[in-house]
């Protein structure tokens, strides 16, 4: 059950926003609800699309703090009408990180059983410093005290410890990193339900 008070936290929420389709609606939601409340083939776009951007020997990641879960997410998220997949990855970085890049090749895949798909490109980093930008629903959403954004560098040597999600992509990338991407797309079929939560 939604406890009162976080109905209260959505409903405020809600009242500052402008909403032209139900997918802002969710996005919304997405963020203040706990993940585990909506399922998550309501509250994500079917379509999502995320930056890998590495500069030095660091990554770009988003370290969040979901209702006193701490974790790390890879900058990105649901496709928009409109938008191509590349388009999408390069407005959600710059959106949740305030950083600016160039789209480069696709090298996951993700397609979920419940016809969720995730794409994952490596992009050039060009300019700038991470930081929640003050006008986006993230900043926003920080103000019930329960969720935080803080996107950041962090080493890649720190990965194999790092709780980042999706961890079936965490995996790939830290071998990638290794070794070399390679010239097709790693493409991954599975079910949500037997997603790994635990490192």
């Amino acid at each position: 059950m939604i406890k009162t008070q976080q109905v209260k936290t959505c409903t405020n929420m809600l009242a500052k926003f402008k909403f032209s389709a139900r997918a802002d609606l969710i996005k919304i939601l997405s963020l203040i609800v706990p993940h585990r409340i909506l399922p998550y083939n309501i509250h994500m776009a079917r379509f999502t699309s995320s930056g890998l951007i590495l500069k030095e020997d660091k990554i770009l990641l988003n370290h969040r703090i979901n209702h006193g879960k701490e974790y790390f997410s890879f900058p990105g998220g649901g496709q928009e009408a409109g938008e191509t997949l590349e388009q999408t990855a390069l407005r959600e970085i710059k959106e949740e990180t305030s950083i600016s890049a160039n789209i480069g090749k696709l090298v996951y895949h993700i397609v979920w059983d419940n016809g969720i798909e995730n794409y994952y490109y490596v992009c050039d980093y060009l300019e700038g410093e991470p930081k929640i930008a003050e006008t986006s629903e993230e900043f926003e959403a920080m103000k019930s005290g329960v969720q935080h954004f803080g996107p950041a560098w962090v080493p890649v040597a720190n990965l194999p410890e790092t709780l980042l999600y999706p961890l079936e992509i965490k995996d790939l990338l830290i071998k990638d990193l290794e070794e070399g991407f390679k010239d097709e797309v790693i493409k991954l079929s599975l079910k949500f339900s037997d997603r790994r939560e635990k490192m």
